[in-house]
C-alpha cells in the first residue's frame, strides 16, 4: 500500500482492479465487499480504528485510517 506514493492512489487502483474483476467473473458486490473485508488490509483498518480510540498507534496511520474509511464508505458504488 505505502509503495503506491500514497493511499489515495492504491485506493483508486484496488477499486479500478476489483471493478475489473468484477466485470471478467461475473462476481456480485456483495462478494467483493467480503472478500474485501476478510483481507489483512481491512483487518489493519479496523485495528487501527481500535487504536485510534485508546490513543494508541496502529498499522495504519489515522490519515490512512480516514482514507480507507471513505473507501469503504464508497465502495459499493466504484463497484457498481
Amino acid at each position: 500500500m505505502r509503495q503506491a506514493g500514497s493511499i489515495y492512489t492504491f485506493l483508486e487502483d484496488l477499486a479500478h482492479k476489483a471493478s475489473e474483476a468484477r466485470k471478467r467473473t461475473h462476481t456480485s458486490v456483495d462478494t467483493l465487499i467480503m472478500a474485501f473485508e476478510h483481507s489483512p488490509l481491512y483487518r489493519a483498518y479496523l485495528e487501527s480504528g481500535l487504536n485510534i480510540m485508546k490513543k494508541q498507534d496502529g498499522p495504519l496511520t489515522r490519515s490512512e485510517f480516514e482514507a480507507m474509511a471513505d473507501f469503504r464508505t464508497n465502495l459499493r458504488s466504484k463497484l457498481g
